[in-house]
């Protein structure tokens, strides 16, 4: 005997109206997704405190946690695909600057910036080398462009309560100057999200907090302290070479005078 279709049409029906209003509500390749899944697991982060690095040495200077806050029948991507000429940010964008008082930094103090894909916050061992830039702009945006890779692998972020996290690392130049220092800052949404619904490739948008450099939070070059181009940096205590030098040579004589008694 046969059995009508409409209760499992019934059952199909919202589903389908469902489908139709996202495919009919979705913009075009290249345009803004309205949909925008992807959110910041906190904020984003640069450096903490201050940090001294070696010539030829790597630091970690940025950091950013991104978690897929939907995942249902939507991928989410690091890196806008170029689509249509649109203004895209093809992966994370930061900013290194000088300090406020400058020690002279230049692009020839660094051999490149690399980013890196790490399960935590941690730089280590473990993480995936997704992009690296040789050229480091100075005062101005570097971006490191993930979109050479295939979409979905190592692009690809996490769906909750998962959390994929994207770490930039500082290589410093082997002939980096001594004393040179840096920051590290971003703008408000500095990272490039690439949104593909029911594998239709619908979108891009733009995540992360900006973040606001500071003296206080810096990478110096080989030194313990910045060394400032107008002479600034360590100084001799009790106001000048002078006095230091006086007590030294008063102690000396009374070392030898006590010796020789």
């Amino acid at each position: 005997m046969r059995t009508s279709g409409r209760p499992r049409l019934t059952r199909i029906l919202p589903w389908v109206l469902v489908c139709a209003v996202l495919l009919t509500a979705a913009p075009a390749r290249g345009q803004l997704e309205v949909i925008e899944s992807v959110v910041p697991n906190g904020t984003a982060a640069g450096l903490t405190g201050s940090t001294r690095v070696v010539q030829g040495g790597s630091v970690a200077i940025y950091r950013i946690g991104l978690t897929d806050g939907i995942g249902f029948m939507n991928d989410n991507d690091l890196g806008h695909d170029v689509l249509g000429g649109a203004v895209t940010n093809r992966g994370v964008q930061i900013l290194i600057a000088d300090l406020s008082s400058p020690t002279g930094l230049s692009p020839a103090d660094f051999t490149e910036l690399r980013l890196y894909r790490s399960a935590d916050a941690v730089w280590d061992g473990a993480d995936v080398l997704l992009a690296t830039n040789p050229v480091v702009n100075i005062g101005a945006a570097t971006e490191l462009d993930v979109t050479g890779l295939p979409l979905g692998g190592n692009r690809r972020i996490g769906v909750s309560p998962v959390s994929t996290f994207f770490i930039v690392v500082a290589s410093i130049a082997p002939t980096a100057v001594t004393g040179h220092a840096f920051t590290v800052g971003a703008l408000a949404s500095h990272v490039g999200i690439y949104e593909d619904i029911f594998d239709s490739g619908f979108g891009n948008y733009l995540r992360g907090s900006g973040i606001v450099a500071s003296d206080g939070n810096n990478v110096i070059i080989g030194a313990e302290e910045p060394i400032l181009l107008g002479g600034g940096g360590r100084t001799i205590p009790f106001g000048g070479e002078g006095p230091l030098l006086v007590l030294l040579l008063t102690s000396g004589l009374f070392l030898l005078r006590r010796r020789l008694s």
